[in-house]
């Protein structure tokens, strides 16, 4: 029963985290010449997208690396490592590449079609293995996939990050070295410092902490979790720039867990199935709301009420597009929804 309650919650907060990681880019001020603009509408619009895609989305994937690194460390063991890898080979590695394809296809195709190269304002982009090599390994023509090559190095960094954090104390340490190089702007490896911190701090909790992560506290939970939300605020508003990025990291990883210690204590329903679909979102709606977007700034630019419409619009599209693919393909192609979808 626990088992079952604790993946419905990480399936709703994986579900949370989508829809903001969708509104944030669907912003579309810009393409429809709103920033150009002194009227009281386009003001109202800007700050509404601004307020979901540049403060709520600041979590949504923090969230999901948090996610991860609790899911991958949770149970585990040096004995459990290559299972583990091979698991992600499936749920990661495969529709990276996959995916990066198709939108190197999907870009090929824009740029090679003239009135298509018009609307999009995509040319110069032809097939060659060059450009296979540049669009697999370097994600560059599905720049959202820069998440799941972090993820990617994360899972392979497995040996090291679990020797690290496998002593309690050494562990917060390495978590302190970690923080050090976020203060300093500095990668570690190939890895951001930032993702590094959210990543691990949840890997560390899962370790050492997954008895206090997953208890039912009652009130006090849901008290301590909005504690920890405020508290998380607090940095980005008091500490001076000088120490940024500190407190927008503060942010990202506090409100997560925020959120992870309130909804813990919430009796929640069960997640739809096409609410478990976050991986496919993730990959697709990127294209979507471009699309969408560059269409909607041609036929009412400069239009507040059109840019704000269809900013709530591409975000119910992505999820009825995901749930229409999702529908199709698990009944008639099941073998390539396991591979789009990353097997969830």
């Amino acid at each position: 029963m626990r088992e079952k309650r604790i993946h419905n919650q990480i399936d709703w907060m994986s579900f949370l985290f989508c829809v903001l990681v969708v509104g944030v880019h669907s912003k579309n001020s810009e393409l429809f010449s709103l920033t150009q603009q002194s009227g009281t509408g386009a003001a109202v619009v800007i700050w509404f997208e601004s307020i979901v895609a540049d403060v709520l989305g600041q979590i949504a994937v923090p969230g999901f690396f948090m996610i991860s690194g609790y899911l991958f460390y949770r149970n585990f063991h040096f004995s459990k490592l290559f299972s583990k890898w091979k698991s992600r080979i499936f749920s990661l590695l495969i529709p990276y590449i996959v995916w990066n394809v198709l939108y190197y296809a999907v870009y090929c195709i824009l740029s090679a079609v003239p009135a298509l190269s018009a609307v999009s304002g995509i040319e110069g982009v032809t097939w060659s293995i060059a450009g296979l090599w540049d669009a697999i390994v370097n994600y560059t023509y599905n720049p959202v996939f820069w998440y799941l090559y972090q993820l990617l190095l994360l899972v392979l960094s497995a040996p090291y990050l679990y020797t690290a954090l496998y002593h309690p104390w050494i562990g917060l340490a390495a978590i302190a070295l970690m923080w050090g190089a976020v203060i300093a702007h500095k990668q570690i490896w190939l890895l951001n410092a930032d993702a590094l911190v959210y990543y691990s701090t949840a890997a560390y909790v899962a370790l050492h902490g997954r008895k206090f992560a997953e208890s039912l506290c009652g009130v006090s939970g849901r008290l301590a979790g909005v504690g920890c939300i405020l508290v998380s605020i607090l940095p980005q508003i008091l500490t001076p720039s000088f120490l940024a990025p500190v407190p927008l990291v503060v942010l990202r990883l506090g409100v997560p867990v925020g959120f992870w210690m309130i909804l813990k204590e919430i009796s929640l329903p069960p997640a739809a199935g096409w609410m478990k679909s976050t991986f496919f979102v993730y990959a697709i709606h990127f294209l979507i709301v471009r699309t969408m977007n560059k269409l909607g700034a041609l036929f009412f630019s400069g239009s507040a009420l059109g840019a704000f419409l269809l900013y709530i619009i591409d975000i119910a599209a992505v999820f009825a597009i995901a749930g229409i693919c999702r529908y199709v393909l698990r009944r008639w192609m099941p073998f390539l929804w396991r591979i789009l979808s990353g097997g969830r």
